[in-house]
């Protein structure tokens, strides 16, 4: 039987009908959004790749509570990645913030497009700054999707509820992807670092539409599986055979016990760093896209400029991680790592474009190849 691919707007949601009683608390609606990632294959995809930096931030010597700010404040994981290999490479932090500040516009016009769909005649600008930080490509794709659902008086508490159950997931993943790296083998190291690289890569081509000839098309156009969940729980019966559960938890403990309070908060200057080359650019086009996004249209021509700008920066400094990589990943040889990346596309085309399954067969390809090579 052949199955249905569907893009995450035209997935069903379970959320009560806009007149049910359950909408009448803001609470109620925070925690209707806080539940709705489970919803989201998106939600995997994030967790995949703040896992890849948070091991980028260990390889490249910050500390967890810089790594775990960064999530925080920046909330963008290209920005985050720059920010990451710019000042691990050397780089200046005014070279950093250019470089960031370039990557954080398309914060703009996501931040346009989506607080419309939170207004009320009555809702004030500052009831949106904090549904504005949380603004970012996940979380504009998903409102896409949910918000149709949701009552409009509903709407900021749930997009409040959506987002931190997000950036929760993140901060778990940037926590166990820092404490892997520290004591994992040099493979499973470097198999931790390829996931940044490879999520992105297989995310940005499922955000380009099937159909190239079609106009106006968005992120949220990438066809994903409905059936993804089924493939996620079919592997568990076979993961209970198997010890890396155990040898994984070893070591995230054994991590934990070995690291000071010194190595997990690190100095402040490093903090400061983060905030000016990193807070900062973000947050400003966060903010214009608030302050200004009542008269800007999305479909512009600066607008869709700026983003493939933003794309094009983001694409080069992907490629750097696997062009120069850091920390374990460096242990592999070059083509290894560039057929690993070439494996992951390859099967995310063939599986009617499925970001689980491109990402899975990178690293299966990977570990592999370490293992054949010995």
């Amino acid at each position: 039987m052949q199955a249905r691919f569907l893009s995450p707007a035209q997935t069903p949601v379970a959320l009560p009908p806009l007149d049910s009683p359950q909408w009448q608390s803001p609470w109620r609606a925070f925690a209707w959004g806080l539940r709705s990632i489970t919803q989201t294959i998106l939600t995997i995809v994030l967790f995949v790749t703040y896992l890849g930096i948070g091991a980028l931030a260990h390889d490249t010597h910050f500390s967890l509570a810089w790594a775990l700010a960064s999530t925080l404040f920046v909330w963008a994981g290209p920005a985050q990645i720059i920010l990451i290999t710019t000042l691990g490479s050397g780089a200046t932090i005014i070279q950093s913030a250019i470089a960031v500040t370039v990557s954080a516009i398309r914060l703009f016009p996501m931040v346009v497009s989506v607080l419309p769909l939170m207004r009320t005649p009555t809702t004030k600008r500052r009831e949106l700054i904090f549904a504005a930080h949380l603004t970012a490509v996940t979380l504009w794709v998903e409102c896409h999707r949910f918000l149709p659902q949701v009552p409009r008086e509903r709407r900021i508490a749930f997009v409040h509820g959506l987002g931190c159950g997000l950036v929760s997931v993140c901060l778990t993943a940037n926590t166990v992807g820092y404490f892997l790296a520290a004591n994992l083998t040099q493979t499973l190291g470097a198999a931790i670092l390829l996931l940044t690289p490879l999520s992105f890569f297989v995310l940005d081509r499922a955000q380009q539409p099937r159909d190239r000839g079609r106009r106006g098309a968005r992120a949220g156009d990438s066809p994903l599986s409905t059936g993804r969940e089924d493939e996620l729980r079919s592997r568990h019966p076979r993961q209970r055979h198997c010890g890396r559960h155990d040898r994984l938890w070893r070591a995230l403990v054994a991590g934990g016990a070995r690291m000071n309070f010194a190595q997990l908060i690190g100095d402040w200057h490093a903090l400061a760093v983060l905030f000016v080359a990193g807070v900062v650019p973000n947050q400003i086009w966060r903010m214009l896209g608030l302050w200004f996004g009542g008269g800007i249209d999305e479909g512009s021509e600066l607008l869709v400029w700026v983003r493939a700008v933003a794309t094009a920066i983001l694409a080069g400094v992907i490629a750097q991680i696997v062009v120069e990589p850091p920390g374990a990943l460096a242990s592999v040889p070059d083509a290894l790592r560039y057929g690993a990346v070439a494996a992951g596309l390859v099967v995310f085309l063939l599986t009617r474009r499925s970001i689980f399954a491109g990402v899975v067969a990178g690293e299966v390809f990977m570990l592999a190849g370490r293992w054949w090579l010995g």
